[in-house]
C-alpha cells in the first residue's frame, strides 16, 4: 500500500530533512508501529508487511534540525489487499512433465 503526504506548511524556520511513517491496525487503536527505521526524504512510501484484510491508519512525523515535529493526524482507515505485482514462486517440477501457471490480478487493489 502506498502512503503519500504533503510537506508541512510551517517548518519552524528549519527545512525538513526527513519523514517517519507509522501504521496502526484499527484492531489495536493507539498502538502505533514505526514503518521506516530511518527518516526518508520523499513524501511517499510503499508500506509492506500488512496483513491482508486488516484495516490500517497511518501518520507521518517530519524531522528537521530543531528535532521531531508533532505527528500528523491519522489517515482514513484503508483495508490491506494482497500484494500484487512482482510475485515470485518456486515451482518444483520434473523435466518433461507439463505444467500451467496462472496469475490473476484484482481490478481494485484498495477498498
Amino acid at each position: 500500500m502506498t502512503v503519500t503526504w504533503h510537506a508541512p506548511t510551517n517548518d519552524g524556520g528549519s527545512p525538513v530533512t526527513g519523514y517517519t511513517v507509522e501504521k496502526c491496525d484499527t484492531k489495536h487503536p493507539g498502538r502505533w508501529v514505526r514503518v521506516n527505521k530511518t527518516p526518508i526524504g520523499e513524501t511517499s512510501m510503499n508500506v509492506e508487511d500488512l496483513h491482508t484484510g486488516s484495516e490500517y491508519t497511518f501518520r507521518v512525523t517530519a524531522h528537521n534540525a530543531a528535532g521531531d515535529g508533532k505527528p500528523s493526524d491519522a489517515s482514513v482507515a484503508k483495508t490491506a489487499k494482497p500484494p500484487y505485482g512482482k510475485i515470485q514462486y518456486h515451482l518444483p517440477f520434473k523435466e518433461g512433465y507439463p505444467f500451467t501457471v496462472q496469475c490473476l490480478t484484482p481490478k481494485d487493489q484498495f477498498s
